[in-house]
C-alpha cells in the first residue's frame, strides 16, 4: 500500500493566509529592537480594538488548527498521557498566534502606513505615569494611557519635562507618521483649555 499525500483543505489555506498576515507583527517588534520609537495613535487603538481582538482570536484558532494538523500534533496524539511539555505547547502556540495577530493590527498596520505614507504629524496622548520605570531599551520613560503593552512608553523624555507631567495631562508627540501612528521625535505638553 502506498501513502497518498494529504492535500491542504480550504481551512488549511485560510489558516496559512491568516498566519502570513499576522507575520507582519515582526515589523514593529524589530523596529523597537533597532531603536525606532513608534507609537500607534490612541484614536486608532480605540477604533481598531474590536478588529484587533477578532483578528487575534482568528490567528489563535488558525495556529491551533495548523499545529494540531502538523506532525507534532500527530505525535502528540499518539503519546499516552501527554507529557507536560506537550500541554504547554498546546496552550502556548495558539496564544502566541493570537499575540502576533493582535500586534499585526494594533501596531504593524499603522507602522507600515507611517513608513509608506508618513509626513510630519502631531498626535496627542494622555499620560498615565510620568515616572514610569526605565529599562535598558527605554530610558526616562513616560507611560501612556490606553496603549498596548509594547508601545505604552515614550522613551527619552527629558527630566525637566517629566517633572512637569502628572497623570491625566495631555502631551503631543511630533514626528513622521499618519493619523494612525508616528515615529516620534519631539514631545511637548498640550496647554489646558
Amino acid at each position: 500500500m502506498t501513502d497518498v499525500p494529504v492535500r491542504p483543505t480550504l481551512v488549511d489555506r485560510l489558516a496559512v493566509a491568516v498566519l502570513l498576515v499576522s507575520s507582519v507583527a515582526v515589523v514593529p517588534i524589530f523596529g523597537l529592537m533597532l531603536g525606532y520609537p513608534f507609537l500607534p495613535s490612541q484614536a486608532y487603538m480605540a477604533a481598531a480594538k474590536v478588529f484587533s481582538w477578532s483578528f487575534a482570536l482568528l490567528a489563535g484558532v488558525a495556529t491551533f488548527h495548523l499545529f494540531s494538523r502538523s506532525a507534532w500534533g500527530e505525535h502528540r496524539r499518539a503519546v499516552a498521557g501527554q507529557p507536560p511539555l506537550a500541554r504547554w505547547v498546546k496552550i502556548g502556540t495558539p496564544l502566541m498566534g493570537a499575540m502576533f495577530g493582535s500586534v499585526a493590527v494594533t501596531s504593524a498596520i499603522p507602522m507600515l502606513a507611517a513608513i509608506a505614507l508618513g509626513e510630519e504629524v502631531d498626535l496627542q496622548y494622555v499620560v498615565e505615569d510620568p515616572s514610569a520605570s526605565s529599562h535598558r531599551g527605554c530610558r526616562h520613560a513616560v507611560e501612556l494611557e490606553s496603549m498596548p503593552f509594547a508601545f505604552r512608553n515614550v522613551c527619552g523624555v527629558p527630566e525637566e519635562l517629566r517633572e512637569q507631567l502628572k497623570p491625566g495631562i495631555k502631551i503631543a508627540l511630533t514626528g513622521r507618521g499618519t493619523s494612525a501612528g508616528l515615529f516620534y521625535e519631539r514631545i511637548k505638553i498640550v496647554p489646558e483649555t
